[in-house]
């Protein structure tokens, strides 16, 4: 079973239909059902997905949003990691040892799926 990260602009490449890559998003979401990856995420990122999905889809489906992502922690899918001060530090020490030379880079979804990170194979 693989495990997946899921950020903010993959949930909102999902719900909102007005999303460019909302088509590709659809797919890789099907492509993971399939293979009943193991869904992860932080409490931070869902914070930010509701933000950004009540701005962009509207309180009615953002609201349904949260309903499916209860679902999917009920159903063991997802899985919330809850960011504590720790795991805060350990994810900036992470950062500073691996992006030091990185000024100015960053991964998108579209970097990302521009590495085949949207591939069936992945």
């Amino acid at each position: 079973m693989e495990a997946i990260f899921v950020d903010t602009s993959a949930w909102d490449a999902i719900e909102d239909s007005g999303d460019r890559h909302h088509t590709a998003a659809l797919r890789f979401k099907e492509e993971l059902v399939q293979q009943r990856a193991r869904l992860y995420v932080t409490n931070f990122v869902l914070d930010e997905s509701y933000t950004l999905l009540l701005y962009n889809i509207g309180y009615t489906h953002t609201v349904a949003f949260k309903r499916t992502i209860d679902l999917m922690r009920a159903g063991g899918i997802l899985m919330v990691v809850h960011v504590s001060e720790e795991l805060e530090q350990a994810a900036w020490t992470v950062f500073e040892r691996f992006n030091q030379d990185k000024v100015g880079e960053g991964l998108s979804y579209e970097a990302f799926c521009g590495l085949g990170g949207c591939s069936p194979t992945m």
